[in-house]
């Protein structure tokens, strides 16, 4: 892995807003022609950039805030520290993570509070801003650095982290994009370090999916629901070339929120949606590593 200049851990969104006041601080930030990525998301990313911007002051409480968003959170919680440990355990070093599309910090912070460091990207401030909050919340504002950057240019030296994670964040892109991103992260990644990404299941949704579609049809729209199975993050693999597919878990069976006054039923649906009901869950989280 790349080493970190001494200057890093000081470097705060809040402090450094420039890309020179950053590189001025020390960080392990690099220039964009280090990147080959060439995808057309420009108009697509300025989208997401004004819509999270507008966002961001109410998201958590719109996203989380009634009981189903709770068990969503939660959920995503413990499938993260349960990949840590069984991916990072054995780290001789003190491994260093990637965020990308950090939202306001749902994972970042659940990084931070395993005391392990980790970069979190953005490219909507806002987001950066309810994420800086969070972490300071939970006590962890020194495990989390952030950065505005876009993720399909993103803005460090290649190999520079142990494990990347995307959640909640390629099924705002057309599918056509995701080889390009993912090839992205597999770039800050170090060779035997993993990428894991979260997309929509398209069996879970694949009614609705197609009466949305037909409806942007008919009113001439060219933007497509976004989703993907299991066959297709296997085929993700091969089109990204540096990566192969570990493994694909499910998360969030349907209506399993029901389950959490019931912390035995609930165990036995978190396996579930991981095993034999995958297939069945809202959202596949797919890990892969780096050759």
């Amino acid at each position: 892995m790349a080493p970190l200049c001494s200057g890093y851990h000081a470097c705060r969104f809040a402090e450094c807003k420039s890309r020179d006041q950053r590189m001025a601080a020390g960080c392990i930030l690099a220039s964009n022609r280090e990147s080959k990525m060439e995808i057309p998301v420009k108009g697509i990313r300025m989208s997401i950039e004004d819509s999270y911007n507008r966002l961001a002051p109410d998201y958590d409480l719109l996203r989380f805030g009634d009981k189903p968003g709770r068990y969503d959170f939660e959920e995503t919680e413990v499938l993260i520290k349960n990949i840590i440990t069984t991916r990072l355990q054995g780290c001789c070093h003190h491994w260093l993570a990637l965020d990308v599309a950090c939202g306001t910090g749902k994972i970042a912070v659940t990084v931070g509070k395993l005391d392990e460091t980790i970069v979190a990207v953005d490219v909507a401030p806002n987001m950066l801003r309810q994420c800086l909050a969070r972490s300071r919340a939970a006590g962890v504002e020194d495990k989390v650095m952030l950065t505005n950057g876009r993720a399909e240019v993103l803005p460090f030296r290649t190999g520079s982290f142990d494990i990347c994670f995307s959640f909640r964040f390629l099924h705002l892109l057309p599918r056509a994009a995701y080889p390009g991103v993912v090839r992205e992260m597999a770039r800050v990644v170090r060779p035997g370090g993993h990428i894991v990404i979260e997309v929509k299941n398209r069996w879970y949704g694949g009614a609705v999916f197609w009466v949305k579609d037909l409806i942007r049809s008919i009113n001439g729209e060219s933007t497509f629901s976004s989703y993907m199975d299991i066959r297709q993050l296997r085929s993700l693999a091969e089109e990204v070339d540096e990566v192969s597919l570990e493994s694909v878990t499910g998360l969030l069976l349907p209506s399993g929120w029901r389950l959490m006054e019931y912390p035995y039923l609930r165990r036995i649906a978190r396996v579930q949606a991981k095993r034999q009901f995958k297939r069945f869950a809202a959202n596949l989280v797919a890990i892969y590593r780096k050759g």
